[in-house]
């Protein structure tokens, strides 16, 4: 393999040879040089086809991973109805994703009452996503955490994460229509999907059988994330950081939903900007996966040194 540069050392020593051959003619000088411009853009061709490769060989690597998986216990009671009440309680809550690494989670214990709307904020790294993520039972973790007075690990884990709507960070989106995008198994109604449609000001669709655009921005990714929870109507919503990558007009929107139409709902955002943190009955404040400040946001904001005033005045 040729590097580009040694490529244009030989370029300027061939014309230098050349220039002292006077009888060379013009078109073996041209063709000298194609030859070498053609080897620079092999070069190139090449490089890709190796990188390309490489990310190929990621994706098996995750895929014979992924097999290797442990099939989630579908083991546990369904409750008609449940939850009736949408209290949050973690009692000495921890976690670790390997038995041999450290806790990213430690001993957490709080309690979000029902409709609250609680903001979970923290530096990168601190356990905010570990947080939600025991909600829904995507790892296993030691304590215990209570919705509606129901330990979760007695319900199975499909049915639990039927009742938690969730709107990511980062959108997925899959290939489709509009209405396979928000309703996959056809359970609800047009009218339904055109309410939730509407709320979020999504005017970008006419019809629900269209075809999804590979070119939506994150903003427009995320306000159909959340057509699918207002359609589901779950009385517990996540917001993983959704506020993150959209612009300052989806943003409000967000916000919006939440206190509107999300207003009988229990509501936690894991926060990356804090401009709204006033909008929420309660903050959680993470860090190294333990709960540093915990209380309503104008409180803990006049603490001088305290972790959320700090973060607040850093944005």
């Amino acid at each position: 393999m040729l590097a580009t540069d040694e490529i244009i050392l030989m370029t300027f020593a061939v014309i230098l040879f050349l220039a002292l051959d006077d009888k060379m003619a013009a078109t073996k000088v041209g063709l000298v040089l194609s030859q070498i411009f053609s080897l620079t853009t092999s070069e190139h061709c090449f490089y890709d086809t190796i990188t390309k490769f490489q990310n190929q060989m990621i994706t098996v690597e995750r895929l014979l991973e992924y097999t290797k998986q442990k099939q989630e216990s579908k083991d546990g009671l369904v409750i008609e109805h449940w939850p009736k009440g949408c209290e949050i309680r973690f009692k000495d809550v921890s976690l670790s994703y390997k038995s041999d690494q450290d806790h990213v989670l430690k001993h957490l214990n709080f309690v979000i009452k029902n409709k609250q709307k609680v903001a979970i904020v923290g530096r990168t790294g601190s356990g905010k996503t570990s947080l939600i993520s025991t909600l829904v039972r995507l790892y296993d973790f030691e304590g215990t955490i209570f919705i509606g007075n129901v330990d979760i690990k007695t319900l199975p884990v499909d049915f639990l994460r039927t009742k938690i709507s969730v709107v990511p960070q980062e959108p997925t989106i899959f290939s489709g229509t509009l209405r396979e995008n928000i309703d996959p198994r056809g359970q609800y109604s047009d009218v339904d999907i055109w309410k939730a449609i509407s709320t979020v000001n999504l005017s970008l669709f006419r019809n629900l059988d269209e075809k999804i655009d590979n070119n939506l921005s994150v903003g427009q990714k995320q306000l159909i994330c959340m057509c699918r929870a207002l359609v589901r109507r779950n009385k517990i919503v996540i917001f993983d950081e959704s506020n993150a990558s959209v612009d300052s007009d989806t943003e409000a929107l967000i916000q919006k939903v939440i206190s509107d139409i999300f207003a009988e709902c229990t509501v936690i955002a894991v926060m990356h900007k804090l401009r709204y943190v006033l909008n929420f009955d309660l903050v959680l404040v993470v860090d190294k996966g333990m709960i540093i400040e915990y209380g309503d946001p104008s409180s803990l904001l006049k603490k001088k040194n305290g972790m959320l005033s700090n973060l607040f005045n850093r944005q």
